[in-house]
């Protein structure tokens, strides 16, 4: 039988909202949402498993910490209700538990994160202190979230004029990132089955493509999704930087390997027309393996980094930069892939050493450019 979904709500415990004269713990408001998630159901049976701390630790300290941090990892769902503060903090930890728990859910998927966010509200400690505005803005958790807010999926509450209205916010807001949250999940699965299963609609057309229609058609959705991330700010000093490749079968067959090669070796060429880099993006069409990427630059001295979309290769002498997207098997899948690639330089901060490996690459192919010899006349 199918278990249900499991939600984390990570939160503060004992601060507190306030409205006009009253107040509200966050105790209180998460036990609320916890029974009303827990009544949800979808064809007769329970949707639902939610987690807070209240009901699965001792009073904090290590065991409790270490206990939270262990149902965010297998928590399906993630959501953090936001206040800027980094919560509590146990000896020798150097952030807060609330800080922890966010950070280990990133890591651990960033797309079962969602933010709750609370700092339009009046907040106090459980001692009645306002929470200060320092606090709210400026502490490093909310510089963390502020520099991540571009991806993050996060939404505010608005200000209440009563409890029972503060508590139906919050019921609404959180449904509407759950919901979010099932239907993405629904969607992703999906796609990934089409990823081991190509026998029907565009996979089945890709398929009985040659070799050479295949690789126009992986570049040309590799590409347009490339174009339509450049656009951003993050990503704006990228363009004109990457250049599309397509291997229209898995790396292992030689014959389509070498349909691209070594690309770096004609970066001369790409040169007067780049901003910086260049940097290499290669659809292919099944699968590579790490051994058969270090073919490809020919040296040792090389990082090979492995995630969902596929693999990252940047070569540390050279400075020469590699993207390989995996299982280009149709439109939809190339497309996501391509997408998740920029997600990865996103979640993992990542776009600005790329940038700057890009800009170093520049300058060794300035330098050889100059130094290249021009044969001329006759030789004897």
């Amino acid at each position: 039988m199918a278990r249900k979904i499991k939600v984390m709500i990570s939160s503060r415990c004992s601060d507190l909202v306030s409205i006009g004269t009253k107040t509200i713990s966050y105790t209180d408001l998460r036990k609320y949402l916890l029974e009303e998630l827990e009544k949800e159901q979808m064809l007769n049976q329970d949707l639902f498993d939610v987690v807070i701390s209240e009901y699965i630790v001792e009073p904090a300290g290590e065991t409790s910490w270490n206990t939270c941090i262990k149902e965010i990892v297998d928590s399906d769902i993630v959501l953090v209700w936001f206040t800027g503060h980094e919560g509590y903090k146990d000896p020798g930890k150097s952030i807060g538990i609330c800080y922890a728990e966010y950070i280990e859910a990133i890591q651990s998927n960033p797309s079962k994160v969602f933010i709750l966010d609370f700092r339009k509200l009046k907040l106090l400690y459980a001692d009645k202190n306002e929470i200060p505005n320092a606090v709210k803005k400026d502490s490093d958790f909310a510089k963390e979230i502020i520099r991540r807010d571009k991806w993050l999926q996060r939404v505010e509450l608005d200000k209440c004029k009563t409890l029972d209205d503060l508590k139906s916010e919050v019921l609404r807001k959180s449904y509407e990132l759950i919901f979010a949250a099932v239907t993405n999940f629904i969607i992703s699965g999906s796609t990934t089955l089409r990823q081991t299963t190509h026998v029907f609609g565009e996979g089945l057309l890709w398929n009985k493509l040659n070799y050479t229609f295949r690789q126009q058609t992986i570049k040309y959705y590799v590409e347009k999704t490339v174009n339509k991330f450049i656009v951003e700010e993050d990503f704006k000093l990228l363009k004109n930087t990457f250049i599309s490749h397509a291997i229209p079968d898995a790396m292992s067959v030689v014959e389509a390997r070498e349909m691209v090669g070594r690309p770096f070796l004609n970066d001369l060429e790409h040169l007067p027309k780049v901003n910086i880099g260049p940097i290499h993006i290669i659809g292919v069409y099944k699968n590579a393996t790490e051994r058969q990427l270090r073919d490809v630059i020919g040296h040792q001295d090389v990082a090979i980094i492995q995630e969902d979309f596929g693999f990252y290769v940047w070569d540390l002498v050279n400075h020469i930069q590699l993207v390989y997207i995996i299982n280009c098997k149709d439109p939809e899948v190339t497309t996501l892939q391509t997408q998740a690639f920029f997600t990865w330089l996103r979640v993992q901060d990542e776009t600005q050493w790329i940038i700057d490996r890009a800009r170093r690459r520049k300058e060794i192919l300035k330098t050889i450019d100059h130094q290249k010899v021009v044969l001329t006349g006759n030789l004897k």
